[in-house]
């Protein structure tokens, strides 16, 4: 694997109705920051930090289409998580509730109703508990922006033989107590920064095979 590129991707603050901030820091979109220009493998890592807005799907496709990653990993702040959530499937479903006001369509009019992880999630799993990370699977991508970007970066991996893995990150450090989540885990930004290199880790493990 030479000149190769991998994509983590992460959200900027979500500001709520009326502008106001409601979680900030977001953890996603700060191990996004982080990891971009570190290099796993031979890979060099393009850390994408993106709107709280479905205009972000269009640009996190422009990338995908321009790097043509090996793998991609997609970071979303779960404020219920006590753990990291490693997202089992995603779904082809755009759903929006504006003031009662409802809307549903297709994220991709070309596309499947769902499509599942595009990595040994099972093996991966054994893998990272192995190292001592406290994560576990989940099917929690929900209907939103978690899900969205979910499904496509799933869509471009399984049409690209490429791997991908969306992980719900639960809320840490200031963001935790703002939260009022006072339960006791083991997870900070730099822990978490060393989880998703430990999957990149693996990816390249697994595509060298």
């Amino acid at each position: 694997m030479g000149g190769c590129w991998f994509i983590v991707s992460g959200f900027d603050w979500y500001r709520g109705r009326g502008g106001w901030v409601l979680y900030y820091p977001n953890p996603s979109g700060v191990v996004a920051s982080l990891l971009d220009g570190v290099v796993v493998g031979d890979c060099s890592v393009r850390g994408v930090v993106l709107d709280v807005d479905y205009s972000s799907i269009v640009r996190l496709n422009r990338v995908l289409e321009e790097l043509r990653p090996v793998g991609v990993v997609g970071l979303g702040l779960h404020p219920l998580a006590s753990v990291p959530l490693l997202e089992a499937s995603a779904v082809n479903i755009c759903f929006e509730n504006h003031d009662g006001e409802k809307t549903v369509s297709k994220l991709y009019s070309d596309s499947p109703l769902s499509i599942s992880v595009q990595i040994e999630l099972f093996d991966l799993l054994k893998y990272l508990w192995s190292r001592g990370y406290d994560v576990a699977p989940s099917n929690t991508t929900g209907l939103y922006l978690c899900n969205a970007v979910a499904y496509t970066i799933y869509r471009y991996a399984s049409r690209n033989n490429s791997k991908a893995l969306f992980i719900h990150i639960p809320p840490v450090g200031i963001l935790k107590h703002r939260l009022s989540r006072t339960y006791v885990n083991m997870w900070s930004i730099d822990l978490l920064k060393q989880l998703v290199v430990d999957v990149l880790k693996y990816m390249v493990k697994i595509s060298d095979k």
